[in-house]
């Protein structure tokens, strides 16, 4: 009967065993082949520390390149495998998504070379060329992320020596950035647009004057408003759930309410008085327009009276925006928007905070900076004010 007894093994030693012929077994990882298999190298002995003693050989073997599981292997191919047979089972839907959209933007001249033959200058080039053709240093992040989980994979695998990435530089944070919140002539003329609209005003009220995501929005339901205490709570989302196929392509969508992005974006809210007037307005004609079995008590359905898609919701509002004469307008811009309003009246940024569900505080003041020159001048006046009142 194999002796069963388990040992402690030193970091790099392999795997070290007994038999069932009675013999000691050693076993260690050579990588992955073309065939996306994992291969293994095993030696025998009588005794452990003769086992041992072979595994050290052995992989000093590997570590001088004496040993290759494969050199037809190209970056693309071993990309393709490591995303489907170990990415995929360990991320959500939307972040393999993301995943697959990213190794997208990976130019096929680094995809098309051999894993082992990748260099540090290659990378560099094709991300330079990315910046050279007004990729945001966001993309080129992704890419240059999902390129050292790859390569780093690699060497888990033995397919390299060396990860080409440690060499490679990119610029990390973006500079000049746009301004996010609309100003203050181009809220006006939104909301004077959407005035007579019996859609997209309660709903545009209700993402501008609380500063709720998109998907936060379109995922209430009535239970959620209480108009007795004035108040919305927002506990879920609606978020487009990719559909994976056996190969690990995207097949497909479909829309599912779930969980808030993180546990701080769950909150109640005390709704402002125009909001709260702008829904029980659009109560009224809700109740004329659906059957209460058929919305599953959605606050802003679709005209079948289902879970809205944001992807064809935002097309739709585009469609409006441009027939009104105006610049195309993202869905987040009035959740930026909201906060710059707030931060231009001298709302606490804590309130703020609240007010968008996000965990640090630094998040709220990093990304809404957009205060107008007037209010700077107003803080230096009260500066000013505090000054005198104590000298």
């Amino acid at each position: 009967m194999a002796d069963k007894k388990k040992y402690r093994r030193s970091n790099g030693e392999g795997s070290v065993f007994k038999h069932h012929n009675g013999k000691w077994c050693g076993q260690i990882a050579l990588g992955i082949d073309e065939n996306g298999k994992r291969t293994r190298k095993t030696v025998y002995a009588e005794t452990r520390a003769e086992v041992v003693e072979k595994l050290a050989a052995l992989r000093g073997s590997i570590d001088a390149h004496k040993l290759k599981p494969s050199t037809r292997t190209t970056v693309g191919q071993f990309m393709v495998k490591w995303l489907k047979d170990f990415k995929r089972p360990s991320v959500s839907p939307r972040t393999y998504e993301w995943y697959i959209n990213v190794s997208k933007s990976v130019a096929d001249e680094i995809k098309n070379t051999r894993l082992h033959k990748i260099n540090a200058y290659q990378i560099q080039n094709t991300l330079n060329t990315m910046k050279n053709e007004e990729y945001s240093v966001r993309s080129i992040k992704a890419a240059y992320d999902l390129l050292n989980q790859v390569f780093k994979a690699a060497i888990e695998f033995l397919m390299i020596g060396d990860n080409p990435m440690d060499k490679v530089k990119i610029q990390r944070k973006e500079t000049n950035k746009k301004q996010k919140a609309l100003a203050g002539e181009d809220r006006k003329k939104v909301m004077a647009a959407i005035e007579g609209n019996v859609i997209y005003k309660p709903i545009i009220y209700t993402m501008i004057g609380m500063g709720l995501r998109i998907g936060e929005a379109i995922a209430l339901k009535w239970n959620d408003i209480d108009f007795k205490n004035d108040t919305i709570t927002i506990n879920k989302a609606a978020k487009a759930t990719p559909k994976i196929n056996s190969k690990g392509e995207i097949s497909g969508r479909s829309m599912e309410i779930s969980g808030t992005k993180t546990a701080c974006s769950v909150r109640t809210l005390p709704i402002p008085r125009v909001v709260r007037d702008t829904l029980k307005e659009w109560q009224k004609l809700y109740i004329q327009r659906f059957k209460a079995s058929d919305t599953d008590n959605l606050v802003f359905p679709n005209k079948e009276g289902k879970l809205r898609s944001y992807s064809g919701f935002r097309r739709q509002f585009g469609r409006f925006l441009e027939e009104k004469g105006l610049q195309n307008i993202t869905f987040h811009q009035f959740r930026h928007t909201f906060a710059t309003m707030m931060l231009e009246r001298g709302v606490n940024p804590r309130v703020v905070q609240e007010y968008l569900g996000h965990k640090d505080i630094s998040t709220t003041l990093g990304i809404y900076t957009g205060v107008t020159s007037d209010v700077m001048k107003a803080a230096a006046d009260g500066a000013d004010e505090a000054l005198r009142g104590i000298v």
